[in-house]
């Protein structure tokens, strides 16, 4: 049985995350069974039991670091079984677009069906690894408040001089972070001599890695995209 309050709470994400779904606005990710939507709060994922006409679905929600905060069973007899039935479907929808998106853009940057397309802007000489020195020289750069604009949605963030990300909320025209604890550490993967072109991790709490950046550095502004998927990032300073 589920728990009442875990419903509730995972209904409420069900019924906001539908709608943003259906009209392309929310980037589902799939491993071949789970689809995930990775927000900057939350992670919520569904997972049809079986591919019969009306499977039984298990949906949870897990904080940014790993921790699972609920998980309900949803079962064809359950009134909100439509709801969950309708998310399942638009997410896997979402996913199949976002792959003919790619697989249409790497044809487009080829020319010819079967050539391998660039994924990085990081020219392939670069070094692996950056020195501590570069690392440094980086997080120091960057360090402040930045407005983020990743293709699908926009958030605020606070980068410290260690590379911690702070989620922030914009009140009176103030700048505040939600929590004094980091939903992210960045990690400088791969950059050019001048520090300017970087390959960059987003790290959860957790270790495990949220995603992987391309950036093009300038003092104001950081541009770039997203490894896994291709989507459009645009850090701009506060």
């Amino acid at each position: 049985m589920n728990d009442p309050s875990s419903y509730s709470a995972i209904l409420r994400v069900a019924m906001t995350v539908l709608p943003k779904t259906q009209i392309g606005q929310a980037a589902w990710q799939t491993d071949g069974e789970t689809l995930s939507l990775h927000l900057p709060s939350a992670t919520i994922s569904i997972r049809a039991a079986t591919e019969a006409d009306q499977p039984e679905y298990t949906v949870w929600v897990a904080l940014p670091d790993g921790p699972e905060i609920g998980r309900i069973v949803v079962p064809p007899g359950d009134a909100q079984y439509r709801l969950f039935r309708d998310l399942h479907k638009a997410a896997t929808e979402a996913c199949w677009a976002m792959l003919t998106r790619e697989i249409q853009k790497s044809m487009d940057q080829e020319g010819t069906v079967g050539a391998t397309a660039a994924t990085t802007a990081i020219p392939p000489e670069l070094p692996s690894r950056p020195t501590s020195e570069q690392a440094e020289e980086f997080f120091t750069r960057i360090a402040g408040d930045w407005h983020l604009d990743y293709s699908r949605g926009e958030e605020d963030v606070r980068i410290d001089e260690n590379g911690n990300v702070l989620l922030l909320t914009i009140m009176h025209g103030k700048a505040i972070a939600t929590s004094t604890r980091p939903v992210f550490r960045l990690e400088v993967l791969a950059c050019n001599a001048a520090v300017d072109q970087v390959e960059i991790a987003k790290v959860k709490a957790n270790g495990r890695t949220r995603q992987i950046e391309v950036l093009q550095v300038t003092q104001k502004e950081m541009t770039g995209y997203a490894k896994h998927d291709g989507h459009k990032l645009k850090y701009t300073r506060r």
